[in-house]
């Protein structure tokens, strides 16, 4: 919400050109060098899913010996084959028929690890002792396993709970870092909000209506020249509808995420892995296979956006560092990059994340490093920067311009400095977490 009241003040339509507006040019390069990074992890961790999701799916159905089920072949040709096309698109609203079916494909993955959790628990109670029996398949129970040897792999003592209802110490807070990567969508959040029409555009005159239909999302309205006191009745109207907006997809994305993590650690307990789906192993149950491939279709679909902004940023990014413009030349938008400008860097990307992919095969590691890092910076860091920006929408006493935002500066500035101390707080935390864990 700051972000999107911030973009409001400052005209901006994209991440970096708030942080530019807000901070000049050195911390647009700044924030931006860490927002490619994050997204660019976070794209490498999802053709990681991709590959846990698809891998075992594809032994039951084609055999552990054909070459179609090897690491090195599922991914390169899922990344180059199904991503690539998408992230080819140039504007967020081209992906919007997906979104559809992204929110039932995590929807119904969420829906059978939760009843595939009740079946489990039902039969056998919560996780205890021995948590993975796959592993020892001539064994009824891990009771019968236990009277026999004292420990088996990831295995605990009997007397041991796998499943606690609080945790302490570093297992506590290990995965901040997760859960940070799960719940942040900032970096998207201007790109999408500059492509938001004002709800009630049908309504406003014949002119402005024409304005809002022939506009591109990049340009936007925001300080356009049509009378001003419907231009700021437009932004309270826009960002209003985002709010709304922001609220449910959080709603939803945190009861979706609580319900996985709840259910998979009571069936599991310590012994769940990264991505859960790997805890069932190979298993030829119907509603986990299609569980697993609703997630390689959610995180197929996921790949593009942030992909999409992440070659925006790089296209910014380069203009600052290497001009190519005349001076006093309009800077061309990164939507309306050149043909052969948009191919390299969509290429380049791609590529790249397909290589890092190829190297790496702990989802959790990689989560939770970019999720502490760039995560922190782009949840709390920023926008606890923008609540006490000289110049920015909360630091203004009085109205200015006809702007409809209301201004509590003192009551901002305190709240952005405890956000920024505690998002340094939560990196720390959450590094050394990692750090102690590995």
């Amino acid at each position: 919400m700051v972000l999107v009241r911030s973009c409001n003040h400052y005209n901006a339509n994209s991440y970096q050109a708030l942080a530019r507006a807000a901070g000049g040019a050195k911390l647009e390069a700044f924030v931006s060098c860490w927002m490619i990074l994050f997204q660019f992890g976070a794209c490498a961790a999802y053709l990681i899913i991709i590959f846990d999701t698809l891998h075992p799916v594809l032994e039951q159905w084609l055999g552990s010996s054909s070459f179609l089920v090897r690491r090195d072949v599922i991914i390169p040709f899922f990344g180059s084959c199904v991503i690539f096309p998408l992230c080819l698109l140039r504007s967020l609203n081209a992906l919007a028929p997906t979104s559809t079916l992204a929110v039932f494909s995590v929807a119904f993955a969420s829906f059978s690890i939760a009843f595939k959790s009740i079946e489990a628990i039902s039969a056998g109670g919560v996780a205890s002792g021995c948590c993975q029996m796959q592993n020892y398949p001539s064994w009824e129970n891990c009771d019968d396993l236990m009277n026999h040897i004292a420990s088996c792999g990831c295995c605990r003592d009997a007397e041991e709970p796998v499943v606690s209802a609080f945790g302490s110490g570093m297992n506590f807070v290990t995965p901040v870092g997760i859960i940070i990567f799960a719940l942040m969508s900032h970096i998207q959040a201007p790109a999408i909000f500059a492509e938001l029409e004002d709800p009630a555009s049908d309504s406003v005159d014949e002119d402005i209506a024409e304005y809002f239909l022939v506009t591109s999302p990049r340009s936007s309205f925001i300080g356009s020249s049509f009378d001003g006191h419907e231009a700021e009745r437009s932004k309270q109207r826009r960002e209003e509808s985002f709010r709304s907006i922001i609220c449910v997809a959080t709603s939803v994305v945190a009861f979706f995420y609580a319900a996985v993590g709840i259910f998979g650690y009571i069936q599991f307990g310590a012994g769940v892995q990264s991505n859960i789906l790997n805890s069932y192993g190979e298993t030829d149950d119907t509603m986990i296979i299609i569980a697993r491939l609703c997630i390689c279709c959610l995180v197929s679909l996921s790949y593009p956006i942030l992909q999409l902004v992440s070659r925006s940023m790089i296209y910014d990014l380069v203009d600052i560092v290497m001009p190519s413009r005349p001076s006093g030349a309009p800077k061309i938008s990164s939507v309306d990059m050149p043909l052969w400008t948009h191919l390299v860097l969509t290429t380049m990307f791609v590529g790249s994340t397909i290589a890092l992919a190829l190297q790496f095969d702990d989802l959790g590691a990689v989560l939770s490093l970019i999720g502490a890092t760039a995560g922190v910076l782009a949840m709390f860091m920023v926008p606890g920067y923008l609540l006490v920006a000289p110049g920015g929408p909360y630091s203004v006493k009085e109205a200015a311009g006809g702007t409809y935002i209301k201004k509590r500066a003192r009551v901002y500035t305190y709240a952005g400095m405890a956000l920024a101390l505690g998002g340094f707080a939560v990196m720390v935390i959450a590094l050394f977490a990692s750090g102690t864990s590995s």
